[in-house]
Parts: C-alpha cells; sequence; structure tokens
C-alpha cells in the first residue's frame, strides 16, 4: 500500500521529468531559432550539398565534376529497378 509521502514523492519525480522536457524543448527551440539545429533540422537539399562539396573540391585544387543532365545517362548505365524486396 502506497503511503502519501510515497505518492509526494512520485509526484515530484514526475515534476522534475517534466519541467527537464520542457527546458529541452526551449533549448531545441532556441537552436533552431538560431540556425543551428542539430538533429530536429531539415536535411539540406542535394543542391545544396553538391555546391558545398564543389567548393570544397575547389579549395583542395580539385576540379569538380560537372553532374549528369537527366538525358546524358545512356543506356550503358544500369537502370536500377525496384521490385519492392530489400
Amino acid at each position: 500500500m502506497s503511503t502519501t509521502a510515497d505518492r509526494k514523492a512520485e509526484l515530484e519525480l514526475k515534476k522534475e521529468k517534466l519541467r527537464a522536457l520542457r527546458e529541452e524543448k526551449l533549448r531545441r527551440e532556441e537552436l533552431k531559432l538560431r540556425g543551428l539545429g542539430g538533429i530536429d533540422s531539415a536535411p539540406a537539399s542535394s543542391t545544396d550539398l553538391r555546391g558545398e562539396a564543389n567548393a570544397l573540391l575547389r579549395n583542395l585544387g580539385i576540379d569538380p565534376l560537372k553532374s549528369p543532365e537527366v538525358g546524358e545517362i545512356g543506356p550503358h548505365l544500369p537502370r536500377r529497378v525496384d521490385n519492392g524486396t530489400r
């Protein structure tokens, strides 16, 4: 049987967990507003990533490769077929 003291202690633990969750949520929101979003931030687009990669290659003295246009992919390249199995 649970005593009043046990119930109060359990309630305090729950309040502390809730307080910690709220603080973490506020911290994540502040990071997101500052543009420092970590895990929860939206992923960068492929063009952003490609541009960043090209800039890094240029800094290393390597000319970046031109990405193939849609029509440039020829029949010599195998096409990926998704048959629903993984």
